[in-house]
């Protein structure tokens, strides 16, 4: 994908978010830097910010991935994965978090989610305590030819630059009208 066409689908998304998402429901939204042809979130984390919200974004120690706070003026060093992380670690814990925005290799119509392969958001995310989440996607991402395990996390909405799909009833709670 060309620099070009990635920032416009970043925006788009980005549109998609604040057209739709009703954001008075969520104090703490995790996402991720940008990775390898991901969506640039950087955009939404500037209007979570404007509008009183945390974010947070992982970072890795000891193998493990967590979760620090993201300021409107972090710097940044190269991490695990050679993925940016925050250069100064203010730890959130994931029981704050009220919407966790993913990234992905692939999603299906039915919810699930393709990763990198390394289980870190599967393995943090149980099914009794865990937040929202949000798939971020180009459309040419959805794939419905691909196997999970009973240990995959499922989305209950993804949304990409075209459009949002719901997979659980809570996820329409939290969406304005078009």
């Amino acid at each position: 994908m060309s620099p070009y066409l990635l920032r416009e689908h970043s925006a788009r998304l980005t549109e998609n978010l604040r057209n739709r998402l009703d954001i008075g429901n969520f104090s703490c939204v995790a996402g991720y830097m940008a990775n390898d042809g991901e969506i640039d979130l950087s955009r939404a984390f500037s209007w979570f910010h404007e509008n009183g919200i945390t974010v947070a974004v992982p970072h890795f120690r000891k193998g493990e991935m967590r979760f620090a706070r993201l300021t409107p003026q972090q710097q940044f060093v190269r991490g695990a994965f050679d993925i940016l992380e925050p250069d100064r670690i203010e730890s959130v814990h994931l029981s704050s978090i009220d919407l966790m925005l993913l990234p992905l290799v692939a999603f299906s119509t039915t919810g699930n989610r393709l990763g990198r392969g390394g289980g870190h958001y599967d393995r943090m995310l149980e099914p009794e305590s865990r937040p929202m989440t949000l798939g971020i996607a180009h459309e040419f991402q959805l794939n419905d030819e691909f196997s999970t395990k009973l240990t995959d996390v499922s989305l209950d909405a993804v949304v990409t630059e075209q459009q949002w799909r719901l997979f659980s009833a809570a996820a329409g709670k939290v969406l304005r009208e078009n």
